[in-house]
């Protein structure tokens, strides 16, 4: 540590020509949008968490960006991607069709780095989604009969038109509730999609080409100054790690659950999520991002809480799939159901 750093990393591509590689360039353009937009400063510091998550014994929380059509996913993943290379390139962001094999085989070359899917969909099947997360949040590896391949040390953000729940539902295919607290799912549901501040652009779709242009002529920039960035100070990583990290978990919590009604799954899901808060925190005191410590906090508060908020706090989503599939069958099934006002004349003829 504190020596110059050389990244070795052969499959990220070469940045396009009249990229201004400067971090300085970055922080002014980019980092500015960003600001007034929760979901980009969480997935930005929740990607820039990969580098140190295996050494901390930290879950590879999967995200995975929920919304229609051209509510700004893409647009999120790009801006992700462009931290460490080109986001222009044709499988810069794959769609998620292939085998479980080679999906494992493609994500082991980008250890303490972030890799994007979209429309995984297309996977075909649920339970190929499911273990992939599992063996993705676990850091786990497969033994084959020629003996394990290389665990998953990486970081990645999925983008999908539905939930897992309701990918599940269609495919009829039963779930547990660990899932939930391996995979966080960031719904397009702010003013503007994926966005809550366009920024006097005019509208999203301006705003997402701006972020697009700038993405891609700054490629690269982010991550070899954070890079050069822990090794200079690792010391004071190690100090904040111990000494600020309690605090930072400790402060989200409070700040997303301030009446304790959490589920057992959820705090964890909300720890490793501070996790991700705190490597933000730390890459601004180091003068990487440009976000404020009370800007990361607000935006991660924001964000949990819009995910609770959508199936009420103290539910898992398994719960919600059921008091869901509750309602579904008394409303298709109304003549089954005495309608609520009528139940004071049952009680008074004492019919139970």
């Amino acid at each position: 540590f504190g020596a110059p750093v050389e990244t070795a990393q052969p499959s990220l591509p070469v940045t396009p020509e009249g990229t201004d590689n400067r971090l300085s360039n970055w922080q002014t353009t980019i980092g500015q949008y960003c600001r007034g937009n929760p979901n980009l400063i969480v997935a930005i510091c929740h990607a820039m968490s990969a580098t140190l998550r295996q050494y901390h014994h930290r879950a590879y929380l999967v995200l995975l960006l929920v919304g229609p059509s051209s509510s700004g996913k893409t647009t999120v993943q790009k801006v992700v991607t462009g931290l460490a290379s080109n986001p222009d390139l044709r499988d810069a962001i794959p769609q998620f069709n292939g085998s479980e094999p080679g999906f494992r085989q493609h994500l082991s070359q980008y250890p303490g780095q972030c890799v994007c899917y979209q429309d995984i969909q297309l996977s075909g099947d649920i339970s190929k989604i499911i273990r992939l997360i599992f063996g993705l949040a676990d850091s786990s590896s497969r033994h084959l009969k020629d003996g394990p391949n290389e665990p998953l040390n990486c970081v990645t953000i999925f983008s999908n038109e539905r939930s897992i729940i309701e990918m599940s539902r269609c495919d009829h295919r039963d779930i547990n509730d660990g899932l939930f607290a391996r995979v966080f799912e960031i719904y397009a549901d702010a003013p503007y999609g994926m966005f809550h501040d366009i920024h006097d652009t005019g509208n999203s779709g301006a705003f997402a080409k701006s972020l697009h242009r700038l993405a891609g002529t700054t490629a690269g920039c982010v991550w070899p100054a954070w890079i050069q960035a822990i090794s200079n100070h690792w010391n004071d990583i190690e100090d904040w790690w111990k000494e600020r990290f309690p605090l930072v978990s400790q402060r989200l919590i409070e700040r997303v659950d301030p009446n304790d009604k959490l589920s057992a799954v959820d705090r964890r899901l909300v720890d490793e999520l501070a996790y991700s808060a705190w490597i933000g925190i730390v890459a601004n005191k180091l003068g990487v991002l440009p976000f404020k410590a009370e800007e990361i906090h607000a935006a991660f508060g924001e964000v949990i809480s819009s995910q609770m908020a959508r199936r009420g706090v103290g539910q898992t989503p398994l719960a919600k799939r059921a008091i869901e599939a509750v309602r579904g069958f008394i409303d298709q099934n109304q003549g089954r159901f005495r309608p609520w006002e009528t139940l004071h004349k049952l009680l008074s003829c004492s019919v139970i």
